[in-house]
């Protein structure tokens, strides 16, 4: 009986650290896999385009943006300005140039932006 008491003593503890170790490997993969739930904010620029694009959010009385998958849809004007009802949601961007026959050319991403960063966080200073 003193063996058998002494067993469960050793089994206990180890049940409960193999309990504790598989839950923190599940909530770090779900805590690693959260990141990619975030949505791409895709610009459509006009072609030739250059300057700010201005994005005011939760503006009623305006469209809510476009949705492509999980991407966000700008479609930007020759002024730059977009007004929406949609929030705000961090995210990566993808920019284009729209061609008069719809196709969509994507803009290099490998160039600085005017604050010394890279688009899609390819570089941060």
């Amino acid at each position: 009986m003193e063996k058998k008491a002494s067993r469960s003593k050793f089994l206990i503890p180890f049940y409960i650290a193999f309990a504790v170790t598989v839950c923190a490997a599940a909530g770090g993969m779900l805590f690693l896999t959260a990141g990619d739930e975030r949505p791409v904010h895709r610009f459509i620029l006009p072609k030739g385009f250059t300057g700010w694009v201005e994005v005011v959010y939760e503006q009623p009385g305006y469209p809510a943006l476009k949705k492509e998958g999980r991407s966000f849809v700008y479609e930007v004007p020759s002024s730059g300005k977009i007004a929406t009802s949609s929030r705000n949601a961090s995210g990566p961007m993808e920019l284009y140039y729209a061609e008069q026959d719809g196709r969509r050319i994507e803009l290099p991403t490998d160039v600085p932006t005017v604050h010394g960063r890279f688009i899609r966080g390819k570089r941060r200073t």
